[in-house]
């Protein structure tokens, strides 16, 4: 029987503590520590900053969370590294998908913040030239969360986030409804790697 391949999926969110605090890395130093952990885990790594925290999404054989936390204050400015950072939550296997979820209903409280995500997240998206198995499975579980808020009328920002999916050359996931139709996908994805 073949393994299940949510079961390597694995996220962790670092966060300041207080409400509204600076963030975790800068967008330069994202990007560092992103290259990194590619480098030392392999291409199914996804690290983005939003006002939540700084959350990374990676598949692998065994859990990384100790290794990633380890390494974070390598990329963090020397000024900040005696701040306090915090790992605020860890998800393994199909926990991780539910976390994604509730990060995107979570954003819809903060308007301008889900706006700001949306383009962020669909940047990152397309900037990747080499989507691993893990993009295909975020973009279509991020996809598959805004049409279901869409569809509600649970979203602000709608023109502007119907577009900003609309003007994605990314796939179009629009049937998915739940884990086991993202669990096809990323086997089918596994020919693409």
């Amino acid at each position: 029987m073949q393994a299940d391949p949510l079961d390597q999926l694995h996220s962790i969110r670092f966060r300041k503590p207080g409400l509204g605090s600076k963030s975790v890395l800068n967008p330069d130093q994202e990007k560092d520590f992103s290259r990194f952990l590619i480098n030392a885990l392999g291409s199914d790594v996804f690290v983005i900053s939003t006002g939540l925290g700084l959350d990374v999404y990676y598949s692998h054989q065994q859990d990384c969370s100790a290794f990633i936390t380890k390494n974070l204050w390598l990329f963090q400015e020397t000024e900040i590294k005696g701040d306090i950072v915090i790992v605020s939550e860890e998800n393994h296997g199909r926990d991780v998908l539910d976390y994604f979820g509730t990060v995107v209903n979570t954003l819809v409280d903060y308007p301008l913040l889900l706006l700001s995500c949306c383009k962020k997240f669909m940047r990152q998206y397309q900037a990747t030239p080499h989507k691993s198995r893990l993009h295909l499975l975020l973009y279509s579980a991020f996809q598959f969360h805004m049409q279901a808020l869409i569809t509600d009328a649970k979203i602000p920002y709608l023109e502007k986030i119907k577009k900003l999916l609309s003007q994605s050359k990314a796939l179009n996931f629009e049937t998915l409804g739940d884990h086991d139709n993202l669990v096809n996908k990323l086997r089918k994805s596994q020919n693409l790697n």
